[in-house]
């Protein structure tokens, strides 16, 4: 299985769901996908941009996929929003083993992936170096357990994923220098870089960050996001875009709230409106960065 080729599906309907049913639904999810980055952390050399912990969007398979097992015979450990449920599967998508997440607690998790890992290797079982990432505050944290969250709050961020997904694959593929969407354990946003220079190190130089958030602590729900680097004065006025607007909490960008971008619930609107943000911000961002 590649989680760069997967079955393509199409656009998920948005629906709207009470902002604190998310937040729950986010923070546990949240909390999930830190046993997916402490693979990365314990069996992969560490990257200078941390990227050995991140996910993709599997559309396939309709989950986040954490990255592969350095050595032979390999897997890669998977969450399932819509589920609350972690996996460790087989390169080719197979799953070897389901970690239900309803009742669990958070070191039960973490001790269930290491066991799945050993009896994938046919080795003693190792302890995973878990992410020392400053997350949200949330009982799982302190040996409470999962579940508890509303099914419509964890389905409408499982297709939030999704959809987010893939509009940012295919800008990625007809944009020069855009990375692969991924989704990063410490904001747990799915997002992507767009190098604005032929040479050098992506990570330097200007560029357009953008992607999805989940939601955070300046808004529950989740937005869309594209901000230029280097980080431009806008206080005296800057290029609009057609759809969404330019904020300043918490980041200087141009953001597509949830009540915007899910609209009256049609699907095809949906998708159309988060495109046509997506394609306007990143030209406004060209224009100011002289791009």
């Amino acid at each position: 299985m590649s989680e760069h080729d997967p079955a393509i599906q199409g656009w998920q309907p948005l629906p709207t769901v009470h902002p604190d049913a998310l937040t729950e639904a986010r923070l546990q999810l949240h909390w999930a996908s830190q046993v997916l980055a402490s693979i990365g952390y314990s069996h992969l050399e560490r990257a200078d941009d941390d990227s050995q912990s991140n996910m993709g969007w599997v559309d396939g398979m309709q989950l986040l996929a954490g990255r592969y097992l350095d050595d032979e015979p390999t897997g890669f450990g998977a969450l399932v929003p819509a589920a609350l449920k972690l996996g460790f599967h087989e390169p080719g998508g197979e799953e070897l083993v389901g970690i239900d997440l309803q009742g669990a607690t958070l070191d039960q998790a973490y001790e269930a992936m290491e066991q799945a890992i050993a009896e994938r290797r046919n080795q003693p079982k190792q302890t995973l170096e878990r992410p020392r990432y400053d997350l949200p505050d949330h009982p799982v944290a302190a040996a409470g357990t999962f579940g508890d969250v509303p099914e419509a709050a964890l389905k409408a961020l499982h297709a939030w994923f999704h959809d987010a997904n893939l509009v940012m694959r295919d800008l990625r593929a007809r944009t020069a220098g855009a990375t692969l969407p991924r989704v990063w354990p410490h904001h747990f946003d799915m997002g992507m870089l767009i190098s604005l220079e032929e040479h050098g190190n992506p990570q330097q130089g200007r560029s357009i960050g953008l992607g999805l958030s989940p939601g955070d602590d300046s808004d529950p729900a989740p937005y869309w996001y594209v901000a230029p680097y280097p980080t431009p004065d806008v206080e005296g006025g800057a290029p609009e875009p057609a759809i969404g607007e330019w904020t300043t909490q918490g980041f200087v960008g141009m953001k597509l709230d949830a009540a915007t971008a899910i609209g009256d619930g049609s699907g095809p609107g949906q998708e159309a409106r988060a495109r046509e943000f997506v394609d306007d911000a990143v030209a406004v961002c060209r224009r100011l960065l002289d791009a």
